[in-house]
Formats: C-alpha cells, structure tokens, sequence
C-alpha cells in the first residue's frame, strides 16, 4: 500500500512539472508573437517617419522654385527695364534675378532662345524681355539646370514607393497619402505655371498652406 501512494506521488508530481512546461512554453510563444507585432508596427513607423521627411524636403524646395517663379514673374512685367524705356534689362542684373551667373544664362539661352541678346554702344550687354512668360521660362530652365527640380522629383518618387509599404491600417497612413498627392501637385505646378500674376501668387500661397497643415497634422505621429 505504501509503494502504491509513493508510486502515485511520482505519477502527479511528473504531471505537475509537465503542466507547468507547457504553460511556461505558452507563455514564451505569446510574448514572442507580441514582440513580432511590436517590431512591425515600430518599422512601419520607421518607414512613415522617412516619407514624412522626403515630403517636407520636397515641400520646403518646390516652395523655394516657387517663390522665384513668382519673383521673376514680377519682374518681367513691372521691373524689365535698363531705364531708357525699350524694353531691354542689363544681363547681370537678369542674372541676378534668376539666380544664375551669366555664363550659364547665356548657355541656357542659346538653347532655348528665349531672349535676344546685344551689346550696346557703352559695351555692357542687354537683353530684350519682349514677354514676362520668357522670364519666367528661363528661371524654371535654370532650376533645371542647377538639379533642383530632379532632387524634388527624386523625393517625390521615394516617398511614394515607401507609402505601397505601409499597411493602410496605419493611423497616419490616408494622411500621408494626400501630403503626397498635395505635394505632387505643387511641384508640377512649379514645372507648368498656369493662370496670370495673381492667378499663380494665390495658388503657391494655397499649396503651401495645404502642405503646412499636412505637416502639423501628421507631426504628432511622426516626428
């Protein structure tokens, strides 16, 4: 009889430490599993965090091409003029405004043809504006040039790849899909200017307001 209850104590005692793997095995298995899910969500975020960034990159240099659009448009219809009223502006100083050094404006504008270019009788070069439109053709062909508009266009390109990465579920994620779309728009804008003077100087000042708030609301989540 006591080799029976000393036989049964052995039998519940195995079945106590083998209840006890079991459920220290479960336990693992649940906290793994919650981990997994914990490194998905903090990558997808990771992911978002960077198309944040690529925007606001993208943003903050069509809003610069776009501040000198409006500038040189300004100036093709009010300042074009070396003073003598014929229509003809100093070739530095339309450098100046376009920001470019005059060799590479006189190589912009052989290809182009965008202006007529003379010497007058005082030896300093002039340069006929017969159209602000021209002004403004020219700015956006040295912006080219100088590789800002394939930077913007770059970021644009990488942010939208890694938006296809980010699981719709995401709280940030129809956010930043239309900061994407808002911003796409302002740089093709930027490259095709449309509408008059004020036409264009409301709508830079309506895609930068969009883009702002698209920025503040989604910093919260990603900055």
């Amino acid at each position: 009889m006591r080799r029976f209850i000393k036989k049964q104590c052995i039998i519940m005692a195995t079945l106590c430490m083998a209840v006890g793997v079991v459920g220290c095995g479960g336990s693992n298995s649940g906290n793994d599993a919650k981990s997994a899910t914990q490194a998905t969500v903090q990558e997808n975020k990771d992911e978002a965090k960077t198309v944040y960034k690529e925007l606001n990159d993208a943003v903050e240099k069509s809003t610069d091409v776009a501040d000198g659009i409006i500038t040189v448009w300004y100036y093709g219809i009010y300042d074009a003029d070396d003073g003598e009223g014929n229509g003809e502006v100093f070739i530095n100083d339309l450098c100046a405004k376009l920001g470019v050094d005059t060799q590479t404006f006189i190589d912009i504008n052989n290809k182009n043809n965008f202006f007529e270019v003379r010497q007058g009788f005082d030896g300093l070069y002039r340069v006929r504006v017969d159209s602000f439109s021209n002004v403004v053709n020219c700015y956006i062909e040295c912006r080219k040039n100088d590789g800002t508009y394939d930077d913007i266009s770059k970021m644009l390109d990488d942010a939208k790849n890694s938006i296809k990465n980010i699981p719709e579920s995401a709280s940030y994620y129809s956010k930043l899909k239309e900061y994407y779309v808002e911003a796409n728009s302002f740089y093709e804008f930027c490259l095709s200017p449309t509408g008059n003077y004020d036409d264009a100087g409301n709508k830079v000042e309506e895609f930068r307001s969009k883009c702002q708030g698209y920025e503040s609301d989604l910093s919260f989540d990603l900055e």
